[in-house]
């Protein structure tokens, strides 16, 4: 058998057995009564829509105007340090 079939089958053998373990836990939930695919529950709607709605040209700008506001913020801090050092 070639390597490369030797890793296809080991991977194989992998992911069933990775599925068997899924399908045990999930029976062992199933029988306290919970269901395993519900999931955490519904999300919480905030109104603002999500990224992926959004136009591509304005979370640009979100982000430039983040990055922008951060530098700003970092640069006050480092002013703030400087005046400090200098007044002691």
């Amino acid at each position: 058998m070639s390597f490369f079939k030797e890793i296809k089958e080991q991977r194989q053998q992998k992911k069933e057995a990775k599925k068997q373990e899924l399908r045990k836990k999930n029976a062992e939930l199933r029988k306290q009564g919970k269901d395993p695919l519900k999931g955490w529950g519904q999300m919480m709607d905030t109104g603002a829509g999500g990224f992926n709605k959004a136009n591509p040209i304005d979370t640009k700008v979100y982000f430039g105007e983040k990055q922008k506001r951060i530098a700003l913020e970092a640069q006050y801090k480092k002013q703030q340090r400087e005046t400090k050092m200098s007044d002691e």
